[in-house]
């Protein structure tokens, strides 16, 4: 019962740090969500992940950002094996790499993630870190659009109109 209030209380109270107006509701957000993720709560995890990421209401870092999506993603979070897609693909905090992008991307994308399926359908779009297929791209940019994912919806259209 008391992790179930956590994880709640926690998320409300991110809600509050990512507004910022109070710097003491910021804190005690923090100490909440913090609380919630070393009880182990996926979401919190996540939450303090982007807080790191971000440095919202704590100073930003990026190693204790993907400490804590590593945790989130390890119990299936897809916002977290979004995020850390993210990083590898970028290079923050860790060494760029593609093939390690496209594979963050893919948990998420086979459990649903727009965001996911949008980015797998840029990889295979441009060839990065994979063959590059259109057709592929085609199909990851439908899944996006279908999950509601505007970007994913104009990518596909253009590749239609290009004939893919």
């Amino acid at each position: 019962m008391e992790m179930t209030l956590s994880v709640v209380l926690a998320l409300i109270f991110a809600t509050f740090v990512h507004a910022g107006n109070n710097e003491t509701a910021s804190q005690e957000g923090v100490q909440i969500v913090l609380k919630a993720a070393q009880q182990g709560s996926a979401r919190a995890q996540f939450n303090l992940g982007w807080m790191y990421y971000k440095g919202d209401g704590v100073k930003q870092d990026f190693k204790q950002a993907l400490s804590w999506f590593l945790k989130a993603a390890q119990q299936g979070d897809t916002g977290a094996q979004d995020m850390i897609g993210v990083m590898y693909a970028t290079g923050v905090v860790v060494e760029q790499d593609n093939k390690q992008a496209h594979s963050w991307f893919l948990k998420a994308a086979q459990q649903g993630d727009a965001k996911a399926q949008y980015w797998l359908g840029v990889i295979y779009k441009t060839g990065t870190g994979v063959r590059q297929n259109k057709t592929t791209a085609k199909e990851w940019y439908g899944k996006a659009c279908d999950g509601g994912m505007q970007l994913g919806c104009d990518s596909y259209r253009n590749l239609n109109e290009q004939g893919h």
